[in-house]
């Protein structure tokens, strides 16, 4: 690794950076009052959060305009999305047995 030959890990150096404007802009979101303050178009990171509070702030973030770094809110939200099209499902089911 010192000799920075082929077939090690890269060791730190001068280059691995984020740009300037990466680096200002993020604010880490640990509560939901935080999440009221962020404007539109901020980047965000999010703090550990659950399953149910992560899909809320996605819903959040995709009314607001906001860019969560690090979760996929398309994603989040369709798998939100097919779970309730299930429930509905099931409980449609559900009511055709008892009549």
């Amino acid at each position: 690794m010192r000799n920075k030959k082929r077939g090690y890990p890269k060791t730190v150096s001068i280059g691995y950076r984020k740009s300037e404007k990466d680096r200002i802009k993020e604010k880490i979101i640990k509560t939901f009052e935080d999440m009221k303050k962020v404007h539109k178009g901020e980047r965000i990171k999010i703090a550990k959060f659950g399953k149910k509070n992560r899909e809320k702030i996605a819903e959040i973030a995709k009314e607001k305009g906001i860019i969560i770094e690090n979760i996929n809110i398309k994603k989040i939200l369709r798998k939100n999305n097919q779970k309730k099209e299930k429930m509905e499902d099931k409980k449609w089911i559900f009511q055709k047995r008892k009549i």
